[in-house]
């Protein structure tokens, strides 16, 4: 029985590993050569998008990893039976109360056990989700684990924890970027030793302080305070002068997110400059976000006339196909908006699309080979299931250049903001000198 758990384990990985490449235009990967292969490891990537992000952890490896999640979500046994299967394991938290609390003696043991059968963990250390350029302070249970298993284990084989930075396009849109980085290990082993004199709750502190810092060196770390909005607007209009600075193309998503770093790094500094581009920079945010001119527009402004025409003669041809693609679809497209609409946490939502479309696809593909098969000759169908398998992919790409279209004529018939770009740009310039 163990080894058909594994078999199914291993098909709906590989299916799940797929359907998350269909979900992104693009997926980088950066840092792979600095995961351990002597000993025993803990992923700690930050929590920005919900199950998204372990399905970005699970690129990484071939070998199963187990993840760590929220105790209450195993109150149903049906659905703790699902999250058990895909190798997920219950731990509480201070607000699921005393009780649950309790039992996560038995989880350590068993997290323990896990590593020491060569299966690596990952554990999301802010402990719950927030979509934004930041981090929450990281809770204990991580370090609680990797503590007990150097415990368990220390003497054979070194336990490590290794830092990851998930960054993602757009938090929302489906078919968006993201790009994973994985930082230098830490050994835990070594720590432990080197500060034989600490007790817990010392190196619980000295190891959470360590790993925020180099969690934050591997995403965009931003402050949240009143000025977060307009460093981030900053970090989209300033990128491309940024890569330009320092000699490297902004095509590479962790090309734009150094870019980024620096830029941020640039509005730390309490001066008046900065205070007045941040300024600027806020009245630009709230006008491009009032015309819902979208952030990648801004992030590449020099398009022509010329270049516009091409792209709207582009999208008429491919029109009829676009029309294809929303009928074929809609079944699947308007399940997954009817309850991202009922659902309170935005953050949810790519994860429900992913979800939806990875259930029903199949089947709905599947029925649709029958019924045209049944209806007209083999050709036919042949023809309308070799359209229906990228009309989903399709659908979102070519709704995403609509509204690229849209966004830089917006904004190339606002000649106000095209102006404040350049002179943020410029004054960007000027403080770099």
């Amino acid at each position: 029985m163990k080894s058909l758990n594994e078999f199914f384990y291993t098909l709906i990985r590989a299916y799940a590993d797929n359907r998350f490449k269909l979900a992104y235009s693009r997926v980088e990967i950066v840092g792979l050569e600095n995961v351990p292969k002597d000993g025993a490891v803990i992923f700690a990537p930050n929590h920005t998008n919900a199950l998204m992000d372990a399905l970005a952890v699970s690129q990484i490896s071939v070998p199963p990893i187990v993840y760590v999640a929220r105790a209450d979500m195993f109150r149903k046994p049906l659905l703790a039976k699902m999250l058990n299967f895909i190798k997920m394991m219950p731990i509480a938290r201070m607000r699921d109360g005393i009780s649950s609390l309790k039992r996560d003696a038995e989880i350590m043991e068993r997290a323990v056990v896990a590593l020491k059968s060569g299966l690596a963990f990952c554990i999301m250390a802010e402990g719950t989700q927030r979509a934004k350029h930041s981090l929450l302070p990281l809770v204990k249970g991580i370090f609680r684990i990797a503590l007990q298993a150097d415990e368990s284990m220390g003497s054979e084989k070194p336990v490590y924890i290794v830092p990851m930075g998930i960054e993602y396009g757009d938090y929302f849109r489906f078919r968006s970027t993201v790009l994973l980085q994985i930082g230098k290990p830490l050994c835990v082993t070594d720590i432990v030793r080197a500060h034989s004199d600490l007790g817990k709750p010392e190196l619980i502190n000295l190891l959470r302080q360590e790993l925020a810092e180099a969690m934050k060196q591997l995403i965009l770390y931003i402050p949240v305070d009143d000025r977060y909005e307009a460093v981030l607007e900053l970090t989209t209009l300033l990128n491309r002068e940024q890569c330009c600075l320092m000699g490297c193309s902004d095509y590479l998503l962790k090309n734009r997110l150094q870019a980024s770093r620096k830029i941020v790094e640039c509005c730390s500094t309490n001066t008046a400059e900065v205070s007045e581009m941040l300024d600027k920079a806020n009245y630009f945010a709230e006008e491009r976000k009032r015309l819902k001119i979208s952030e990648e527009v801004v992030r590449n402004p020099d398009f022509s006339k010329f270049g516009l025409a091409g792209s709207m003669i582009l999208l008429i041809l491919l029109f009829p196909y676009f029309v294809f693609s929303a009928v074929i679809t809609s079944p699947v497209t308007l399940m997954y908006n009817y309850l991202c609409a009922k659902m309170k946490d935005v953050e949810f939502n790519n994860t429900i699309r992913f979800a939806v479309t990875a259930i029903m696809a199949p089947f709905w593909l599947i029925t649709i080979i029958l019924v045209v098969g049944l209806c007209v000759n083999w050709w036919w169908s042949v023809v309308i299931t070799v359209l229906a398998v990228p009309a989903h992919s399709f659908l979102h790409d070519y709704l995403h250049s609509t509204r690229i279209l849209l966004s830089k004529i917006k904004l190339l018939r606002n000649k106000k903001l095209r102006n404040l770009i350049i002179q943020l740009n410029s004054f960007y310039l000027t403080l770099q000198k």
